[in-house]
């Protein structure tokens, strides 16, 4: 996980995107969103995938608990 919120990190640095920026997107805070960036809070999966579309990325999150075949955030229906 911490690949990928290095990741994130350098997208929004990338693409010039405030964290204040990023906030009004997803809905999560700015102290959050710091937390997070600077790995002093485990995010959930649910909320990596919300920064990640607010920064127009695709991320893969592998998660051994998701029976196989699926992937993170897609319903089996």
């Amino acid at each position: 996980m911490k690949d990928i919120i290095i990741q994130l990190k350098n997208i929004r640095k990338q693409k010039k995107i405030t964290l204040q920026d990023l906030s009004k997107k997803t809905g999560i805070s700015v102290k959050q969103l710091s937390k997070i960036e600077n790995q002093k809070a485990v995010p959930s999966a649910a909320t990596l995938q919300k920064i990640a579309a607010a920064l127009d990325a695709k991320i893969l999150i592998v998660d051994d608990n998701l029976p196989e075949g699926r992937e993170a955030g897609k319903s089996s229906a």
